[in-house]
């Protein structure tokens, strides 16, 4: 398949054999294993530009690979919660997916919850909203965000 890759804004070829698709965050995921990195990874639909089905046979993949898949599509740990500003909380809220709103307030802004992100997500989902954005709970995943905007205001600040 031929993949796009934001973080590079760069196409590639892939091999993948395919195990199985997920829904996670409102994005659909293809599972499966990439020849050329040697272990199975997620790849977004939406950035599959071209697909082709080839000959090429495989083995089903032995069941802690696809135990790797279910932990990548099932929500698991503690709930994250995040309070979004009035100016990003429209946006955010619009978006499909496992966005649940817990408190609404009266400017406009609101908290949000989210089951089964890790930390890291939280503090990138978080931090794409340009400050109008912080992470509250729990007390793991606010220190992670606070730490992640420390760092980033001492090297930028």
């Amino acid at each position: 398949m031929r993949y796009f890759t934001p973080s590079r804004a760069a196409e590639s070829e892939r091999t993948v054999r395919p195990y199985t698709l997920a829904q996670r965050f409102g994005h659909w995921y293809l599972y499966g294993h990439d020849s050329a990195r040697g272990r199975a990874l997620p790849f977004r639909l939406d950035r599959v530009r071209a697909c082709e089905l080839t000959d090429t046979c495989f083995d089903a993949p032995a069941p802690a690979e696809m135990a790797k898949a279910q932990l990548f599509s099932e929500a698991r740990g503690e709930p994250i919660q995040i309070r979004i500003g009035r100016e990003a909380a429209a946006w955010a809220l619009s978006r499909p997916g496992q966005i649940k709103i817990v408190q609404r307030e009266p400017d406009g802004s609101a908290v949000v919850e989210v089951e089964g992100a890790s930390e890291d997500w939280a503090t990138r989902f978080a931090l794409s909203f340009g400050g109008q954005a912080e992470v509250i709970s729990p007390p793991e995943a606010r220190k992670s965000f606070a730490d992640t905007v420390r760092r980033s205001l001492a090297r930028y600040g």
